[in-house]
Parts: structure tokens; sequence; C-alpha cells
């Protein structure tokens, strides 16, 4: 049995950047797509099968805008539509692809996976400071072998973070809260007059040697998109009406099946407050998401298997002050589903 998805609504495809001139493949939940880009720029998604014998359309190549099929040669419009039939001038009634909403906005590709009369961009969850030029961001993508929901929970969660990030500060105590707004869930950390650590060192040269006055701020919007900003202040600075140096920091998730999630990641700073350069940026930040986050979470889903439903886990899961937060975005999420497979 599949597992339950949010379906109306919008998942990324990946970082815009990356799609090129090629076809790429991805699994978006457990549905096989083939993104690429029309004649004119625009991003395409259609799902990776050829009618013929189907197989993968992410295995052919892009011609004058169109997919060809890599094993028979027909061509797709990135409306499902075949172009053209290189055996004949006929083109069967039957050789069409479903194709699916997609968008390009904030440097991400969206794709719809419900019913497409129901797409509307202006749902689509914004990250507008990816294309401010402000900002310098970089950028990564990690496919972890964990439920989505297992990954939200540990976003939500930073109470983690002084033992399995001691890069970002092993003194970091922080005070808890949590507020919810419509369906969006928020888990807010202060951190006062703690040391500063190698992340702070290494983004902003200037707090080196300093104590750091910290607030955390993390964001989740259904059905798995998130985002944390981090304000950190020296000498007087009063992070918590949002002065200090500032860490913007999508954490977009999607699903690719019941045990395996794409994890879109991006970290950015103010241009006007640090020197640091990308490669030292994506180093410190790589580290944290690829080789610490993502092991343990793999190492938590192998050991619930299919059971991720930590609402309904039997044994009852032991909580802690920094579970409120997770604990309410499944709720939402769970009501979210029920009501999308009701209608």
């Amino acid at each position: 049995m599949k597992t339950k998805y949010l379906r109306n609504t919008w998942y990324s495809a990946g970082w815009a950047h990356d799609l090129g001139d090629e076809a790429r493949a991805i699994e978006i939940i457990e549905t096989p797509l083939v993104i690429f880009r029309a004649s004119d720029g625009k991003p395409q998604a259609l799902h990776d099968q050829c009618p013929h014998r189907f197989a993968p359309l992410s295995r052919g190549k892009i011609i004058e805008g169109d997919i060809r099929c890599g094993y028979h040669g027909l061509r797709f419009n990135g409306k499902g539509v075949c172009t053209h039939n290189p055996w004949s001038e006929r083109i069967p009634s039957s050789a069409n692809v479903q194709s699916f909403p997609v968008v390009e906005l904030d440097g991400i590709i969206w794709v719809w996976m419900g019913e497409a009369s129901k797409a509307d961009e202006a749902k689509i969850r914004r990250y507008p400071e990816l294309v401010d030029k402000n900002y310098r961001f970089v950028f990564g993508y990690t496919c972890v072998a964990a439920h989505y929901e297992l990954i939200a929970d540990n976003l939500l969660d930073l109470l983690h973070s002084p033992f399995l990030h001691p890069g970002f500060g092993e003194d970091w105590f922080p005070e808890h809260s949590w507020r919810i707004e419509g369906t969006t869930v928020y888990s807010d950390y202060v951190a006062p007059s703690f040391q500063g650590s190698e992340y702070t060192d290494t983004l902003w040269p200037q707090t080196d040697g300093k104590m750091i006055d910290n607030f955390e701020s993390v964001r989740w919007d259904p059905p798995c998109l998130m985002e944390l900003r981090g304000y950190n202040g020296v000498d007087g600075m009063n992070v918590m009406e949002e002065e200090g140096f500032l860490n913007a920091a999508p954490h977009i998730l999607t699903p690719q099946n019941a045990a395996s999630t794409h994890y879109f990641w991006a970290s950015g700073i103010r241009k006007s407050e640090s020197t640091v350069s990308d490669a030292d940026h994506l180093a410190l930040v790589g580290t944290a998401f690829e080789l610490e986050d993502a092991p343990m979470l793999q190492g938590v889903q192998e050991r619930v298997g299919s059971n991720t439903d930590m609402l309904a886990h039997k044994p009852k899961p032991v909580t802690l002050p920094g579970d409120v937060a997770n604990v309410q975005a499944r709720r939402i999420l769970k009501k979210l589903i029920k009501a999308d497979f009701t209608k």
C-alpha cells in the first residue's frame, strides 16, 4: 500500500540553475517524472514513461524543445503530446504522456502533483531572498534514505545541535518556544550570551572571540517546506528585533517515496555582512547536512522501519521539550492529507 501524501500541493523538483539543456529524472511521491526545458526555456514536467514500451523518457534527448525517447524515437512536447513518429506519418492516438503543471519561481522548479485544474501559483511558498542580489547563497542537494517527516522533525527540533553539530556551538543551550499561524508552524530558539563557534567565526569573522546573542526561527509550511532564519548579534545588537548577522537557510523537502527524501538545502548571508568564500561556506553547512544529519536520520529510519507515523507509533516515543513544534506540524499535515483524500 502506498504512503498517503498531500497531492494537491506544489513540490520542489530542484534548483532552477541545475536544469540545463538535458532532461532530469526525479521521483516525487512515488511518481517518476522527467523535467526538461522547452525551446522557450520554460520548465516542463512529464510522467517519465514512454507509452510505447514504457522506457524512461529521461534517457532520451531534448530536440527543439521536445523530448525524444531514447528507445524508438517518439517525440513529446511539454503537454505530453506526441509530435513526431520517425517510423510512420501516423501518430497513434494513444501516444500521449501525462503532464504536470510546473513553475519556475525564486530559483526553484515547482511541480503540482494533484489535479491540474486546482494548480494555483499563488499558493507557492516564496523564498524571495534566493534571488535577492544583496545575498550570497550556497546550494546543495542530499538524497536522504529517510521519510520526509522524520527530516522535518529534525529541523523543527534544533535541540539536537550541541550534540550532532558541535561545530555550531557545544554550549548552545537555548530557550525554546513555538507558535502556529494558520497552517504554518514556527519553532523558535533564543540563546543569550554563548561562546562563538566555528559556524559564527567562519561566516562572520568579526564575531571571533566574542560572546554571541542568538535567535533562531524555523518555519514549517505543509507539506514539508522549511526555512531557518538565524540572527547572531554582538556588541549590543538586539537579535529579537532581527538585528545581527543573518543566515537565511531554506530547507526544502520533497518525498521520493516512503523511505527516501530529496533534500534541497541552501544557506545565505548578506553580502554587506561577510566576505567568507563560497567554498568555506559550503564546506561548513554541507558537513552538517550530509555528514551529520543525513546518517543519523537514516539510522532512525532503519530503526522505525515503515512505522514512521510518530503520532501513532507503538511503542510511543518519549517526548522532550523540543518535540512540541514537530508534533503540531504532523497533526496539521495529517488533517490536510485526510481532507485531500476525502474531497
